[in-house]
C-alpha cells in the first residue's frame, strides 16, 4: 500500500507539473497511468478531463466529467461543473452548460455566505465626462484560459453595466483568452 500511494503521489506531482506547464499531452499520459492504477478515480477522472477538454477531445472530456461527477457522490468539486460548463459549450449542449452553470456558481454561493457582506461605497463613481468620455474606463487585465477567471470578467463586465452606467470597461487581453470569451 505504502508503495502503490508513493507512485500515485509521484504521477500526481508530475501530472499537476505538466498541468501548470500546459503539456495536456503528459498530463493525459500521466492521469491515464494513475487511473490504470486506481480506476474510477473522481479526482484523476477530472484532471484526465480536464486534459481532454484543453486538447480539444470534448466528447471524451465530457463522457470523463460525468463519470467523475458520479464517482465523487457529496464531495463534488466547483472545478467539475466549470469543467463540464466549458465542454457543453464546445458540444453546443446550451441547456446542460446553464444547468452546470447554475449549479457552479451555487456552490460558490455557499462557499461565501457566511462571509461579512461588504457594502458598497456610499458615494457616486465621478460624473461620466462627455468633455473626454475617453477618462471614465474600468480597466482590467486578463490572461489564459481559467474558467474561474474568465467567466468572473464576463461577469464583471455585465454587473458594471448596471452600477457604472456612465462608464465603459477596458479588457487587455492576450491571445491565450479564448476567442468565445473575449467575444462575450
Amino acid at each position: 500500500v505504502d508503495a502503490l500511494n508513493q507512485v500515485l503521489v509521484d504521477f500526481s506531482q508530475q501530472a499537476r507539473f505538466a498541468f501548470d506547464q500546459h503539456n495536456y499531452v503528459l498530463a493525459h499520459q500521466l492521469v491515464t497511468q494513475v487511473l490504470n492504477l486506481v480506476p474510477n478515480h473522481p479526482i484523476a477522472l477530472s484532471d484526465l478531463a480536464i486534459a481532454e477538454l484543453r486538447l480539444g477531445y470534448y466528447e471524451s472530456a465530457y463522457q470523463n466529467f460525468i463519470t467523475a461527477l458520479e464517482a465523487s457522490g457529496d464531495q463534488v468539486s466547483i472545478n467539475l461543473y466549470d469543467g463540464l460548463t466549458e465542454t457543453c459549450y464546445f458540444l453546443g449542449k446550451a441547456k446542460e452548460q446553464k444547468k452546470y452553470g447554475r449549479l457552479a456558481v451555487e456552490m460558490r454561493k455557499n462557499e461565501v455566505i457566511d462571509e461579512p457582506f461588504l457594502a458598497l461605497p456610499n458615494y457616486k463613481a465621478p460624473i461620466f465626462n462627455s468633455n473626454n468620455p475617453k477618462e471614465n474606463i474600468i480597466s482590467y487585465s486578463l490572461y489564459g484560459t481559467d474558467v474561474r477567471y474568465c467567466e468572473y470578467a464576463v461577469l464583471n463586465a455585465q454587473r458594471a453595466l448596471e452600477i457604472y452606467p456612465e462608464w465603459r470597461c477596458r479588457f487587455y487581453v492576450d491571445d491565450t483568452v479564448p476567442r468565445h470569451v473575449v467575444s462575450r
